[in-house]
């Protein structure tokens, strides 16, 4: 989409399906009162490699939302090649 020209419809493509996937991830891995909270897991030997992984993984979503959402809102810019 970037290469036709189309930027608003790439960020779009970018930030919404992270955004669906970081509601989604925060809730069961944060709020959820489920198994899958990192809270409430009980001892295990990789309960921390799973803690660790699941704030990574909220990070890395939060990333991507904030990348789309910056190509969303600048416009793009039009470069003159000066020779």
């Amino acid at each position: 989409m970037f290469a036709k020209g189309l930027s608003k419809l790439a960020s779009g493509m970018v930030s919404i399906p992270l955004g669906v996937a970081l509601v989604i991830g925060a809730y069961s891995h944060f709020l959820s009162p489920g198994a899958d909270n990192v809270f409430r897991m009980p001892p295990g030997e990789f309960i921390l490699v799973y803690q660790i992984s699941a704030v990574l993984l909220v990070i890395l979503e939060a990333l991507g939302c904030w990348l789309g959402v910056r190509m969303f809102t600048n416009s793009p810019t039009k470069r003159v090649l000066t020779t």
